[in-house]
């Protein structure tokens, strides 16, 4: 819907459209990102063990995002109150076949939960699209999330950053939208399978 909203209608330059490639990208990798979550959690899921595993270490993971944000925005929370809303998790996990299966340093990764326990790589290459297609354009995206020089580099070169049509936004923003649809036409069709009736 904001995507919808926010990108140009019109190449026209007394259209009113804002032309901001950095607010676009953006959106399309959160787009991306949560799509191929999405696929891990929810898709590549079917047997019951693998959900409770794959939730339980992405719970492992939460706790950990909300105990830094409460560090740094609060003031140091009380210890004990993350250990002991980390230990339920870690010892549901630590009792599942799936999770005793793993080498000991992946066992100790996933227990520590600094980083989303699953690997994006293997997920795009599940999914049969061309993974190096996909990086490379995560990549070009990742710029402009993060700031990258990419993103800011050549600005006035391109005739962009003023809000304004330009040719390089304009091919930029195509390509943006194709790649919103190729995620968006994925993520229904496994959602539809999801829901689909099983004989």
């Amino acid at each position: 819907m904001t995507l919808d909203r926010i990108i140009p209608k019109s190449a026209s330059s007394g259209s009113g459209n804002l032309w901001d490639l950095g607010s676009i990208a953006t959106l399309v990798r959160g787009l991306a990102e949560n799509y191929l979550l999405m696929v891990w959690l929810c898709v590549q899921t079917e047997i019951e063990a693998l959900w409770k595993y794959r939730i339980t270490a992405l719970t492992i993971v939460d706790n950990r995002s909300r105990y830094r944000m409460t560090a740094e925005v609060e003031g140091q929370p009380e210890p004990a109150d993350f250990v002991a809303a980390q230990q339920g998790p870690a010892d549901k996990l630590s009792a599942m076949p799936l999770f005793q299966a793993l080498e000991p340093r992946r066992q100790r990764e996933i227990l520590k939960g600094d980083k989303l326990p699953f690997i994006q790589d293997d997920v795009i290459a599940s999914l049969g699209m061309d993974q190096a297609s996909f990086r490379r354009f995560y990549r070009y995206l990742s710029a402009f999330v993060h700031t990258g020089t990419i993103s800011f580099f050549r600005m006035e070169d391109h005739g962009r950053g003023n809000g304004e049509h330009n040719a390089y936004e304009e091919r930029a923003m195509i390509a943006f939208m194709e790649f919103t649809v190729l995620v968006i036409r994925n993520a229904v069709a496994d959602i539809e399978g999801i829901h689909a009736p099983h004989s």
